[in-house]
């Protein structure tokens, strides 16, 4: 083994390990998007909290949920928590609002 490859293994190895988990909080992060949509739209139509909650928490179980309303919109915040390696922990989360159904 040269020098160079040993200097440069070590390198690969971190850049790999980080692509792998910037993957894994990309999916995370579709799932945070969904699951805040869903939640949104269910809220804008009934105007029933846990019951957009409920939706949210089926398709994002991890997730921690906001919901906030003003004027015609009804907007839904998850947000999860991941402790990557090389990273560490790291927040990911989505915002989405629907425009309130009958009013």
């Amino acid at each position: 083994m040269t020098a160079e490859l040993a200097l440069v293994l070590p390198v690969v190895a971190v850049v790999a390990t980080l692509a792998v988990a910037l993957a894994a909080a990309a999916g995370v992060q579709m799932q945070a998007q969904e699951a805040a949509a869903a939640a949104a739209r269910s809220l804008s139509r009934d105007g029933d909290e846990r019951s957009a909650l409920r939706v949210g928490a089926e398709l994002f179980p991890e997730g921690a949920f906001q919901i906030s309303t003003g004027g015609e919109l009804s907007c839904v915040t998850a947000r999860r928590s991941l402790g990557l390696p090389v990273v560490g922990d790291w927040a990911v989360g989505a915002r989405s609002c629907a425009l309130r159904w009958g009013e």
